[in-house]
């Protein structure tokens, strides 16, 4: 059984108000911010998955509880539920539309996005595509920044945050990966879909997905550019371009030395 007092208990020890301090200039949710170190979410999250005792058809309200006590004990949340994807991918799946109802910042619905709805979506066979164009028409741009962010499951690209320590852990890697290929398949409706957005949340998210897609698929990236009714966004556009020129540097580099 998980010890959620605990967690928050050493996630509050370890906080620092100078840090929250900086911290909600940049996000500001209403569950308030503990001003935790990163490397301190990372570790505990490492250190719960490493007890081997969660269960996520056992634990979900506990953990939804977590999620709900503070912006890096979400973090905590997120990360673990992250981890048992596989294990449990419909209780995963009911756990993040939970909590898409609670995203307010940032930080949490990139991490949410990229690490438990779009891998939970793959894992359970349900119609990834459809389920994030849903969102296009959200009224919350951090809903749609999710939903676009959630493509970065989609990529062959390792893992960012604290929220990955429990999957590294799982997986025995630093560099952790959800997929080894691109899948141009999901991206390129799903991009099509968010290209016209006008939030700045939504085009950050969406610039740093098609980069990281021009760098895995230049050829096919170049082919969705030039496809884009009406052109696309100026800074889209030169994010793509730094993509699709390093992924072809690095075809080329791979090409040369065999």
């Amino acid at each position: 059984m998980i010890d959620t007092q605990n967690i928050s208990k050493k996630l509050n020890a370890a906080a620092k108000k100078d840090l929250a301090g900086r911290r909600m200039k940049h996000v500001q949710p209403l569950r308030g911010v503990r001003g935790t170190p990163h490397a301190t979410v990372a570790s505990v999250i490492a250190a719960t998955w490493k007890q081997g005792q969660l269960d996520l058809m056992r634990d979900s309200e506990q953990i939804h509880e977590l999620f709900s006590t503070a912006h890096e004990d979400g973090l905590v949340a997120i990360g673990l539920v992250a981890a048992l994807v596989p294990d449990a991918p419909q209780e995963a799946l009911d756990l993040a539309e939970r909590w898409i109802d609670l995203v307010d910042d940032v930080e949490t619905a990139d991490a949410l996005g990229w690490m438990v709805y779009a891998p939970g979506l793959a894992a359970g066979g349900e119609p990834i595509v459809e389920v994030l164009c849903s969102y296009v028409r959200d009224a919350r741009p951090i809903v749609r920044r999710l939903s676009v962010m959630a493509l970065m499951a989609r990529l062959p690209v390792p893992l960012e945050g604290p929220c990955a320590a429990a999957i590294r852990e799982r997986v025995g890697n630093r560099r952790a990966l959800l997929i080894d290929q691109a899948d141009s398949k999901t991206l390129r409706p799903v991009c099509s879909a968010y290209i016209q957005d006008s939030d700045p949340l939504v085009r950050k998210a969406l610039a740093r997905v098609i980069r990281a897609w021009g760098q895995c698929a230049p050829a096919v990236v170049e082919e969705f550019l030039a496809e884009v009714p009406g052109g696309v966004n100026r800074r889209i556009r030169e994010e793509a371009q730094r993509g699709i020129r390093k992924g072809i540097r690095l075809s080329t580099f791979s090409d040369d030395s065999r």
